[in-house]
């Protein structure tokens, strides 16, 4: 089964700082690990992981019916049954309150 990935909103510069920021390095500075590939790739992955978690908290997994066959003893099916199934990502939406 496929599934495409959703469209995540980009990496910005206040994800890297946070991501630098959480990495605690001792003596060392953004501008400095910026100029070192292994920091700068560090810090890129981190920023993505913070970006995806923050998406993923405005995100709801919706729930979808779905056909699950029930096999018998030979193999044959003998009965169909309709089942909740986890189905995509969808906007969390806000409850109304009135």
């Amino acid at each position: 089964m496929i599934t495409t990935l959703p469209d995540l909103p980009p990496v910005t510069d206040a994800h890297r700082l946070a991501a630098f920021e959480a990495m605690q390095w001792v003596g060392l500075t953004y501008a400095q690990a910026q100029l070192s590939d292994t920091h700068r790739r560090v810090i890129e992955c981190r920023a993505h992981h913070l970006r995806s978690k923050e998406w993923l908290a405005t995100q709801q997994r919706s729930v979808i019916p779905v056909r699950r066959v029930h096999p018998g003893a030979d193999g044959h099916p003998t009965r169909w049954c309709t089942q909740q199934g986890a189905g995509p990502l969808v906007p969390r939406q806000q409850p109304e309150l009135l």
